[in-house]
């Protein structure tokens, strides 16, 4: 089937804006300042059957103590509705230099805040190297009308990775297309990393099937299943897309239920894992009777703990029902790995640092 697109005229407003004494001001433009803010032209882009909406970045002035962060926001002038779906870079070999040290963080936000919420889109957050054939797909965002919305673009050098070859990379122009369309087109027609957990049997075995890049689709539902896993995988989404009740994976404790010697505590563990997303997802624990499996080690019966992070530049938004609820605390979440983003029950969750 043909791909159907829709003639949209997107207009990005590039705005920057300072983050502290550490950061740098940037764009290919020249920019007038005002408040604290720098105000870079207007691009006028038309998003339509063989064109997408492109622009520039300058990434001159990248610095181990400097974090780069742009501001596009992005409006739809058409007269219909349209959706944002990925983000299509065309010059990521001239990072090559720095691609494993180089971190991006990308996100979509309706709030003109700098920190980063609940409310906002993550769509990307590891090392540059690791985008897949220079495409960052996501799940789509509706931009209906005559609205706006603003997608939030932060580059930054992590120190442990930076070594003395690092440092004669030159100066990067980057050049992005934004991908548009209609409303109404299938998912299978814009990305084959599209993948819909009601095409699985369980949610393992759709964990166990995904490739990195994979964009999990989980429909609103509850999902039976206990002690997830996914293991060594890279820039996966998990996508929760209820409208009214958001999805969530639970598992009821039935009683007299008699599970021995399993050596994971943990009912949802990302192992060896980076550049994770997984957003609008609810994670539960029930018990019938309130009576607990015995599941022993040397120590005695084991509870479940809700969620255990191996990686670095993983994010997680999400809820904690059943037994699980209030339970958002180190002796019931482990994260191991850096620079991992968790939202729990609508707040920000800190890690105990070492």
């Amino acid at each position: 089937m043909k791909r159907r697109f829709i003639y949209i005229i997107l207009i990005l407003s590039i705005m920057m804006y300072t983050f502290g004494s550490n950061s740098v001001s940037w764009f290919i433009s020249s920019a007038a300042s005002g408040d604290n803010a720098f105000t870079v032209g207007t691009m006028d882009i038309g998003i339509g059957e063989g064109e997408d909406g492109s622009g520039q970045i300058d990434l001159g002035g990248l610095a181990p103590d400097r974090v780069i962060a742009q501001r596009i926001k992005i409006r739809n002038k058409g007269t219909l509705d349209c959706k944002l779906y990925g983000i299509r870079f065309n010059s990521l070999g001239s990072l090559s230099d720095i691609g494993d040290s180089l971190n991006f963080h990308i996100y979509f936000t309706k709030d003109e805040g700098n920190e980063i919420s609940t409310s906002d889109i993550p769509v990307f957050y590891n090392y540059v190297n690791t985008i897949l054939d220079d495409h960052v797909i996501f799940y789509p965002i509706i931009v209906e009308a005559g609205d706006e919305i603003i997608m939030v673009f932060r580059a930054e050098l992590d120190q442990l990775q930076i070594g003395e070859e690092h440092s004669k990379a030159e100066d990067s122009i980057l050049d992005f297309e934004i991908l548009a369309a209609q409303i109404d087109t299938p998912l299978d027609e814009l990305s084959e990393r599209y993948k819909l957990l009601e095409n699985y049997q369980s949610v393992q075995e759709a964990l166990n099937n995904i490739w990195d890049a994979d964009v999990l689709i989980v429909g609103a539902n509850e999902y039976q299943c206990d002690r997830l896993t996914l293991n060594n995988k890279e820039n996966v989404s998990i996508v929760g897309v209820g409208e009214e009740n958001i999805p969530e994976f639970r598992y009821t404790e039935e009683k007299n239920n008699n599970k021995k010697g399993n050596p994971n505590q943990y009912f949802l563990s990302f192992n060896d894992c980076s550049g994770i997303i997984m957003r609008s997802i609810a994670l539960g624990y029930y018990m019938d009777n309130k009576t607990y499996s015995i599941e022993t080690n040397s120590q005695g019966p084991k509870p479940k703990k809700p969620l255990y992070i191996d990686g670095d530049f993983n994010q997680v938004n999400t809820y904690l029902n059943g037994e699980f609820e209030g339970k958002a605390n180190p002796g019931h979440i482990e994260i191991v790995g850096r620079n991992n983003i968790i939202f729990i029950d609508g707040e920000i969750y800190k890690p105990p640092q070492s």
